[in-house]
């Protein structure tokens, strides 16, 4: 058991890491801190009318986006991702294997892992 216990304290940090690494060799948890970093100055920011991106957090090779709609508001996915792909740093870690989450308050209501041509 304390074998087993060892051998995956070792492997965790690799696991982890392997984890971060996209296409080209590129370290897609970073490009989702930097992607992050590039909403912050202009959140909250409005992706379409009625819908609102409020926040974002890291996971991994994840970028969420909490976005807060409307009362009367449905949100579309064809509506909000244009939007947000439009951004370099978004492309990016799409491009490299990231992906986007979108959550309205904890509700996950779509992933995008790859962004429209345009």
């Amino acid at each position: 058991m304390r074998i087993l216990l060892s051998l995956a304290l070792i492997l965790a940090p690799t696991v982890a890491a392997a984890s971060c690494t996209g296409s080209g060799g590129a370290n897609i948890c970073d490009m989702a801190r930097m992607a992050g970093e590039a909403l912050v100055p202009t959140l909250p920011q409005e992706l379409a009318p009625g819908i609102m991106l409020t926040d974002s957090a890291i996971e991994g090779a994840r970028l969420d986006l909490i976005l807060t709609p409307a009362a009367d508001r449905a949100v579309s996915m064809d509506d909000i991702v244009p939007m947000i792909c439009s951004l370099d740093e978004i492309k990016r870690l799409v491009a490299a294997g990231g992906s986007l989450r979108f959550m309205v308050g904890t509700r996950d209501i779509g992933t995008v892992t790859t962004c429209p041509e345009f």
